[in-house]
Formats: structure tokens, C-alpha cells, sequence
């Protein structure tokens, strides 16, 4: 038997990296307007309301309103640099794990998620549809470690350099996250599922960009959901025969 033949049991990985950018329509909503909210919020506010006069009203107002208010400077300030920071996805067959590096642009790392690639379950494009939050299209690598606990990546991000190439539209939106999906269920050897409400009938521009039996392919008609459901439900039965 040939030297490491006998230890390699699991399906070759492809090492891969891309880089996300911050967009600079992001860039532009951080600077204009999440600086000088962050400055009213942290800096103007609470002069005037120490300047206020009333004693009894800055104590209690410090006591219990303090920490909430904290929470709020925290959350905006975490948003802001969520929309400056740039996403590194890699894909590293050396050490098997799948990273995503959060960092700014002076290369300053915020935050990094890791997780070994053989706890990876399936690629995931989704859509969903909220009153307060709107329309929302993602598409995040699923998975569930060894005590049952499910992860997830988001690399909704990593959709944008397909989805500008082109004239924007929100069928362009749905099209570049089932393709994104695609490109790394393909990567990682995993099964794609998608809940995107593909239509069927497409500005002409993208029906001859893309291929007409691809579209077909993913229209999210109730053959697909028929169809997700029971890839969704085959993994859970093969995890439950391991247990």
C-alpha cells in the first residue's frame, strides 16, 4: 500500500481564499451617518443631560439607564464596524478547518470563527420576509459539532462581486446567492438547499446571462421544497445511525 493512502478516509478538500471588501456604498452610511450618531449619542446627549439641572433626575437616570444606554453605544459602534470591515473566508485542507476573519482595512483582525470542515453538513441560500426588517437573502455554511450544537458561517458577503457585475436587481440579489451556494457547496463536497423564491419568469437580460435550465433548476417551486426537505431529512437520519 502506498505511503498515506491508508489514513486519507475522508473526500479530498480544494484550499481555497476570497476576500470580501466593504462596499463603499457601507462605507459611505458608516462615515455619514453612524459617526455623527455615535458622536450625538456618546458625547452631545449626556452633556445636556448632566446640564440638565435636575440632580435627581441624572442619578436615576445613571442608575437605571445607565447600562442600557451602554448597550446602545456598543451595538452602534459594532455596527459600524461591521459595515467597514472586510470578510476572509479560507478553506485550509492542512490544518481542516473552515475560518472566517472579520478585520479592518489597516488589517486589524475584529473577530474569527473557525470550525473543522468535516462538522460541515450543507451550503444553505435562503430568503426570508420580515415586517420590521424587510426582505432578506443570505447564504451561510451550515453545520453541528460533535455535541449536537449547530453553527453557522455567514458568507452572504462573499454573493456581491457576482451580484455587480451587472445591472442591479433584486432577481440578480436572489441569482448570485444560489450561485455563490453552488460555487462552495461544489468546494466543500456538501449538499446545496435553497429557500430562495427564484421566479420563473426573469428579466430577458439574466435569462440569456444565465443558463435556462439552470434557472429552471432552481425555481423554488414545491418539488425543490419537496426536494430540500428531504436532503434536509437524510442528513438527520445518517446522524442519528452514527449516534
Amino acid at each position: 500500500m502506498e505511503d498515506g493512502k491508508f489514513w486519507e478516509t475522508d473526500a479530498p478538500f480544494i484550499d481555497h481564499e476570497a476576500t470580501a471588501l466593504a462596499s463603499r456604498g457601507a462605507q459611505m452610511v458608516a462615515n455619514f451617518l453612524l459617526i455623527p450618531v455615535f458622536f450625538m449619542a456618546a458625547v452631545v446627549f449626556p452633556i445636556l443631560f448632566v446640564m440638565s439641572g435636575d440632580i435627581k433626575l441624572v442619578v436615576a437616570g445613571i442608575l437605571f439607564g445607565g447600562f442600557p444606554y451602554s448597550v446602545l453605544l456598543f451595538a452602534i459602534y459594532a455596527f459600524y464596524y461591521q459595515l467597514v470591515s472586510d470578510e476572509i473566508l479560507r478553506i485550509h485542507s492542512g490544518s481542516g478547518n473552515v475560518t472566517l476573519t472579520i478585520r479592518t482595512h489597516n488589517g486589524k483582525e475584529l473577530n474569527r470563527f473557525e470550525h473543522p470542515i468535516k462538522e460541515i453538513q450543507r451550503v444553505e441560500a435562503r430568503e426570508t420576509n420580515d415586517s420590521e426588517t424587510g426582505n432578506s437573502i443570505t447564504v451561510s455554511i451550515k453545520g453541528k459539532n460533535p455535541l449536537g450544537v449547530p453553527w453557522t458561517l455567514d458568507i452572504t458577503r462573499f454573493s456581491h462581486e457576482l451580484y455587480v457585475q451587472g445591472k442591479p436587481s433584486i432577481d440578480r440579489r436572489r441569482i448570485s446567492v444560489i450561485k455563490t451556494a453552488e460555487r462552495y457547496g461544489s468546494i466543500l463536497g456538501v449538499e446545496v438547499v435553497s429557500w430562495v423564491k427564484l421566479r420563473g419568469i426573469l428579466h430577458r437580460d439574466l435569462r440569456d446571462e444565465f443558463d435556462r435550465d439552470w434557472i429552471k433548476q432552481w425555481i423554488l417551486t414545491p418539488e425543490r421544497e419537496e426536494m430540500n426537505r428531504r436532503i434536509l431529512n437524510q442528513k438527520q437520519e445518517d446522524r442519528q445511525k452514527i449516534q
